[in-house]
This record gives C-alpha cells, sequence and structure tokens, in this order.
C-alpha cells in the first residue's frame, strides 16, 4: 500500500481539504483546532480531493453539472 497511499505526491491516493483563511471570522486564531471546529463555515472549504480526485475547487463542485 505505500506505493499508493502514506505521502502526498503524484500519482498517489489522497483524501484532503483546503480552507480559505482570508476571512474576517478566522482571524485571530489562537488554536487552529478549535478554529476549525467551532468557526469555519462549509463555504470556507475550497478544495476537497478524495481519492486522489478533486470533488470541489473554488467552493464549486466537480462532479456534479
Amino acid at each position: 500500500m505505500e506505493k499508493e497511499i502514506s505521502s502526498l505526491e503524484l500519482g498517489k491516493k489522497a483524501d484532503f481539504i483546503m480552507l480559505n483563511l482570508k476571512i474576517p471570522n478566522v482571524v485571530p486564531m489562537f488554536d487552529v483546532y478549535s478554529q476549525v471546529v467551532y468557526a469555519l463555515k462549509a463555504s470556507e472549504v475550497d478544495v476537497v480531493v478524495v481519492g486522489g480526485k478533486p470533488l470541489l475547487k473554488d467552493g464549486k463542485l466537480l462532479t456534479v453539472e
């Protein structure tokens, strides 16, 4: 499985999200975990990648038209 997962590299599978941290309700960020759980909203998710395939980019679904 190490050839398919375990690191972020081209050709490997990955699940991750990217958040927009340039919005007013993110500042100030004292504890990143608390901020993500209690202050951020779904609208602040910019990118979602599952199994190495992008599902959401710039807040727009790529899998549904």
